[in-house]
């Protein structure tokens, strides 16, 4: 666990010619300088492999490796195959690294970890960019929504001390982080290979943070995450409905087999249920799709009712809509709890993107409600 520990960056890729060459130039760039980038082409039918090939020539850290088309889990698996660095990175091809990323996530390591005696890190996390209506005259770059919110008391931890499961609040980004080899192996993490991209790193983040005993933490932005744009986020919710509750029902599972009782833990679960269904039920009409509906009960029938009214983040009315799914009782919503919730948000967001900002998203969100 040396300052000079190999990284093997996994990217996987599929038709990704328009962005790719900025990611892969941003792992090029890397101050830190001993990885290698498994570029894994799953069956791109554009010039992908052509931005591959050109970046291998100039740079021998950088492999090519084919395969026919079997997803984003898939491919990601093919790298966690051939990889051999001490760390696992996951770039995605059409995001980018800053190219302090490696070393100061490797900065977090203690130094008596160049004892062989000394117990591994298993994670090394750190905040990211958001940015969002990317590539247009609107584009935006955002701190993401758990800066200054992970308010852990020592390093290293592990999810279940307390702040540590704001990590688990919010979107799953599995690509700002490092995690330790043998780590993934000894806990037999992989990724669940699903056609296309099929929202893979929501059982993945879950099964690493839960399993890992040392996580450190940067609350500086290193990677930059472009964001899907509103037309994508319908045309998906209404086009392939049933992938986010797919994935939940994994998590579900996950929590099944470790017996996980842990309240913080399940209300990040929850939250995360009632934030997916939230983005279902802004697309969709579920009197029209009754499939789509009875899959949401199945969701909700899950949770723990005690639980659920305890959340203060979740939206009234999807509480409404939890109760009549389940036959729960309306009766114990708490509407207060919520706009002290949506208060407390605001001066949060505020403080990490600014208030112009803010005021604009608060605006937006409104508009959409009330459509």
């Amino acid at each position: 666990m040396n300052k000079d520990a190999l990284v093997s960056i996994i990217v996987p890729i599929y038709n990704a010619e328009t962005t790719l060459e900025q990611a892969l130039s941003s792992i090029e760039q890397q101050i830190y300088p001993h990885f290698e980038a498994l570029c894994v082409n799953d069956g791109s039918t554009d010039n992908s492999q052509g931005i591959i090939d050109a970046f291998c020539a100039r740079d021998s850290r950088f492999q090519s490796i084919t395969k026919e088309n079997g997803g984003y889990g898939s491919a990601c698996n093919c790298g966690l195959q051939r990889a051999q660095g001490t760390w696992i990175g996951i770039l995605e091809p059409d995001d980018w690294y800053d190219s302090h990323f490696l070393e100061r996530l490797l900065d977090l390591q203690d130094t008596h970890q160049t004892q062989q005696t000394a117990p591994c890190d298993d994670i090394l996390k750190a905040a990211y960019w958001r940015v969002t209506h990317p590539d247009t005259s609107e584009q935006e770059i955002l701190a993401c929504s758990y800066r200054k919110r992970v308010r852990i008391k020592h390093q290293p931890f592990t999810i279940y001390d307390s702040g540590a499961t704001e990590l688990l609040n919010h979107h799953p980004s599995i690509w700002s982080a490092l995690y330790r080899r043998t780590f993934l192996q000894e806990n037999a993490i992989t990724f669940r290979e699903i056609p296309g991209a099929g929202w893979a790193d929501n059982p993945f983040l879950f099964e690493t943070f839960l399993a890992a005993k040392r996580i450190r933490y940067c609350d500086v932005p290193l990677y930059y995450y472009r964001e899907e744009t509103e037309a994508k986020t319908r045309s998906f919710a209404q086009n392939s409905p049933f992938i986010p509750l797919d994935r939940l029902r994994d998590i579900f599972e996950i929590l099944s087999k470790r017996n996980e009782k842990n309240y913080a833990v399940l209300c990040s679960v929850y939250h995360r249920v009632f934030f997916y269904i939230a983005g279902l039920c802004t697309y969709n009409n579920l009197s029209e799709n009754k499939r789509l509906k009875c899959a949401i009960t199945d969701i909700f029938k899950k949770l723990h009712p005690a639980i659920v009214f305890s959340i203060d983040s979740i939206e009234p009315r999807y509480l409404k809509l939890y109760c009549e799914l389940t036959g729960e009782d309306a009766a114990r919503i708490h509407y207060g709890r919520y706009l002290v919730y949506l208060l407390r948000e605001s001066v949060y967001s505020a403080r990490n993107i600014g208030i112009k900002v803010t005021m604009k998203r608060a605006f937006a969100f409104l508009h959409k409600r009330s459509k």
